[in-house]
């Protein structure tokens, strides 16, 4: 299995630190992806609290690059949605901070996943989801 490069926006740095060591732990090696990525490779772009376009753009040039050029035209991009669902409600985290910033920026054929870091199965259906993107 090659390696997940985990991308975040500003302020998404903690959140982003408990996903690579949950993937890691669930058998999915992982790093965090630099700028430019490697298109060969699957990237999970981390939507969680506070997420916003500015903040993506912001750490993660080669998003910017791709959301106004299309510049990889084969990039596999996995959006996931990162909350714990012992403080979170994931139906508000997604109406008040990520439904806007996923329909702005990601196309309908990349759904996204929610990974509940609060939920030993959450990593159950992921390989699943996953494979699709391995394709």
């Amino acid at each position: 299995m090659e390696k997940l490069q985990l991308s975040y926006g500003v302020g998404q740095e903690e959140i982003a630190k408990e996903m690579l060591s949950a993937l890691c732990e669930s058998g999915y090696p992982s790093e965090m992806a630099g700028d430019p990525i490697d298109p060969s490779r699957i990237v999970i772009l981390i939507l969680s609290k506070g997420v916003s376009l500015e903040g993506l753009f912001a750490r993660n040039k080669w998003l910017k690059d791709q959301f106004d050029y299309c510049s990889y035209p084969y990039l596999r991009m996995m959006p996931l949605v990162a909350y714990h669902s012992k403080t979170e409600d994931f139906d508000s985290l997604w109406e008040k901070d990520i439904e806007d910033v996923y329909e702005n920026l990601v196309s309908g054929e990349f759904k996204p996943y929610g990974w509940d870091l609060d939920d030993p199965n959450s990593k159950i259906e992921f390989a699943r989801i996953l494979e699709e993107y391995e394709e």
